[in-house]
């Protein structure tokens, strides 16, 4: 099986889309102060998804494949390169994007409506 690359301006657009995906529902949460559409356990659950997933990313991302990892020495990595290249850092901002994202829902959606 052999590897597949994305481009660098396809994870790009890729980061963008996903900026875009969460804009009408912060426009709610934010702008309008209504939560009312979307659940706040919903939220809660997606942004211990995102959590769980930008701290994998951020541990693989200081401790690369070519080091020698204490917890698990077999583990491969999840980024593509080593060192990492472009491709792989906006891989890491995209995890860190979507935990931002989330985070700010997370918050807003605890905010006093008037």
């Amino acid at each position: 099986m052999g590897s597949y690359h994305l481009p660098v301006w396809g994870h790009i657009t890729l980061l963008v889309l996903t900026i875009l995906a969460f804009a009408p529902q912060l426009y709610f949460l934010v702008r309008k102060q209504d939560s009312g559409p979307i659940s706040i356990v919903y939220i809660l659950l997606n942004l211990v998804v995102a959590t769980e997933q930008f701290a994998v990313s951020y541990f693989f991302a200081i401790y690369p494949t070519n080091t020698k990892c204490l917890i698990c020495p077999t583990y491969r990595g999840i980024f593509s390169h080593t060192p990492l290249d472009a491709g792989d850092w906006l891989n890491f901002a995209h995890f860190l994007t979507v935990f931002i994202l989330w985070l700010i829902m997370y918050i807003s959606s605890f905010a006093p409506s008037d």
